[in-house]
């Protein structure tokens, strides 16, 4: 798959625990759900989605500011589509992910940490494409979109992207 408009994946990992292993295949993973959720022909020419690995308390720090929602969360996706002006490079979304909280709900959900945070990175990238999840009818509607998304890009989902740093528990 080629990447014809030049859109950047960035990834900052302000948080210690965990680390991102196979970065490569990560990448390939989210611009296999750009296309398949028909996102990158919206995108600008040069756009960047940035990536952001956050502990609890700034995660919980960002979604009060932003949300007034106390405590940490999952996933949050900021949308700047919208406020594209020219055809430099472009912040296009951001998207904060709690490794911490993807590895408790992996164990809440019973699944693996990987495949959990591969979930939240294809329900960021449905907010994108305008799926929102604030009422229940939303939030069926959201799952069963990351479920087919998933399963159409499942040749694409990388193994074990995200590992705990050795000793950190």
């Amino acid at each position: 798959m080629t990447n014809s408009k030049n859109i950047k994946i960035s990834f900052n990992n302000q948080q210690s625990r965990f680390k991102i292993s196979s970065m490569q295949s990560l990448v390939d993973f989210i611009l296999a759900a750009l296309y398949n959720a028909e996102i990158i022909t919206r995108l600008p020419e040069n756009a960047e989605i940035v990536f952001n690995l956050l502990n609890k308390a700034d995660m919980a720090e960002i979604n009060q500011h932003y949300l007034s929602h106390e405590g940490p969360t999952d996933v949050l996706t900021f949308n700047y589509l919208d406020e594209f002006t020219d055809e430099n490079e472009f912040t296009a979304a951001e998207i904060f992910i709690c490794p911490e909280i993807t590895e408790e709900n992996a164990r809440e959900f019973k699944t693996n940490l990987n495949d959990e945070l591969l979930l939240y990175i294809v329900h960021a990238i449905l907010h994108l494409s305008g799926y929102e999840d604030h009422t229940e009818d939303k939030r069926v509607e959201m799952r069963q979109a990351e479920q087919l998304l998933l399963e159409k890009i499942s040749s694409n989902s990388p193994v074990n992207v995200i590992e705990l740093i050795e000793g950190e528990k």
